[in-house]
């Protein structure tokens, strides 16, 4: 849930979503027309962005149920998007099943004003598949690993090796514990 709507991936070829009043009226259809993998409401709930198979992620105006602009620059299938904590970046991450062309094992962090990409982080090896963002931070998760980078210079701030597959990965409401 996000302010006071709801929003559902249809198992749809062209990807619909129902956007849902929290009293369970259907508020909105956005027809992204492309079959979609995640998505995640803006901060101020006015927004909805949405990721797809091919590296496609695009916001919609929840009001309208109008596209509003595209993320351009991922080459395989989004597994996660996230807001910053002040709704100013994105986070988007990509990965790609086994043996699929086009791997693309990276989280990038977007100015959501001019959606132009900020910053590419591709040290990971295998898919992500949870971003967290927290102050001067993002938070990435693996199959093998979490890291946690510096969301300025790019860099790895600490590697935390996984002794199985993640179930989760949260952050508190203050922004400062994972």
């Amino acid at each position: 849930p996000s302010g006071s709507w709801f929003a559902a991936i249809g198992d749809t070829e062209d990807g619909e979503i129902d956007i849902w009043q929290a009293d369970g009226e259907l508020k909105q259809k956005i027809q992204p027309h492309f079959p979609n993998t995640c998505l995640t409401p803006s901060v101020d709930s006015h927004f909805l962005v949405v990721g797809g198979v091919n590296g496609e992620v695009r916001a919609y105006d929840v009001s309208t149920g109008e596209a509003v602009g595209d993320f351009v620059g991922h080459k395989a299938a989004i597994t996660d998007l996230a807001f910053s904590r002040d709704g100013r970046n994105l986070i988007t991450g990509s990965s790609a099943p086994p043996g699929a062309e086009g791997k693309d094992f990276t989280f990038r962090l977007w100015d959501v004003a001019t959606r132009k990409e900020v910053h590419r982080f591709d040290n990971h090896s295998e898919a992500i598949s949870k971003l967290v963002p927290a102050a001067g931070s993002v938070a990435a998760i693996s199959s093998a690993s979490l890291r946690i980078w510096d969301s300025t210079s790019g860099k790895v701030r600490k590697e935390i090796p996984l002794e199985g597959p993640p179930v989760a990965l949260a952050l508190n409401n203050s922004g400062n514990t994972l």
